[in-house]
């Protein structure tokens, strides 16, 4: 167990920050008062919410997935953290982008300072879910390709791109 925290205050706010290593985690929820973090017929507990976020670094972040809250006495969700753990030192983008964002038929990834042949492209649901995923050829340097999104529901995505030197992972919007 990395964190366990028991007879929290209605009303208050608890922010932690936890590095993880790469593996397999669970991340659990338990209300003995079988209420949730917000339930309709009790809202003198107040209203309460629960997210894991990812941090690339000190100003930027996205939400990664946010947890219902009427859940009853117990909410479980299961993840993994698949950095690279090579030695070497992975491989970092001078300059990567998305754009538009948002946007509703086509997304323009772009990226510069890349040194890799392929590179396999996973879109993602906030859950983690892939929803589509290509492999491309990437050239090495100033790198720009297209890809549809004009298929997807209205809401907010991550693109993850992967390949044998690293993974890295831009958020969008789908109108």
């Amino acid at each position: 167990m990395i964190l366990n925290r028991q007879s929290l205050s209605n009303n208050t706010t608890y922010d932690d920050e936890i590095s993880l290593p790469p593996g397999c985690y669970s991340f659990e929820i338990t209300d003995s008062g079988n209420d949730g973090l917000s339930f309709w017929n009790n809202p003198s507990a107040g209203s309460g919410w629960v997210s894991i976020r990812r941090i690339v670094n000190e100003s930027i972040s996205f939400e990664r997935i946010k947890f219902e809250a009427d859940f009853g006495g117990i909410f479980s969700y299961d993840f993994i953290i698949d950095e690279s753990v090579d030695t070497e030192d992975p491989l970092s983008f001078k300059r990567v982008g998305l754009f538009p964002n948002p946007a509703s038929d086509w997304i323009t990834i772009e990226s510069e300072g890349i040194d890799a042949d392929e590179m396999n492209i996973y879109l993602l649901s906030l859950e983690g879910r892939v929803l589509k995923s290509e492999r491309r050829t990437w050239e090495k340097g100033k790198m720009e390709s297209k890809l549809y999104v004009g298929d997807l529901e209205p809401g907010h995505y991550h693109l993850k791109l992967l390949n044998k030197q690293g993974s890295w992972v831009k958020s969008f919007v789908k109108i």
